[in-house]
């Protein structure tokens, strides 16, 4: 399934890809994503939260690397 859904990202969190990983474990425990939803890809999630694509980047490898 597709998705459009965009992360609410604390900008008091730092460093910033650490906000993207714990918006997106958020929206998770929530149920705003579920099973078989895709992540936004990179360079679209960055201009949407005004975040390098690199930022995002590392938050979706640290997010895979635990198995998230």
């Amino acid at each position: 399934m597709d998705t459009i859904w965009t992360p609410e990202v604390d900008p008091a969190v730092k460093p910033k890809y650490r906000a993207v990983v714990r918006a997106i474990r958020s929206a998770i425990t929530s149920g705003a994503l579920s099973v078989g939803d895709k992540l936004p890809p990179v360079r679209d999630l960055g201009w949407k939260l005004e975040m390098t694509p690199g930022t995002v980047a590392r938050a979706y490898t640290v997010l895979t690397d635990e198995g998230v």
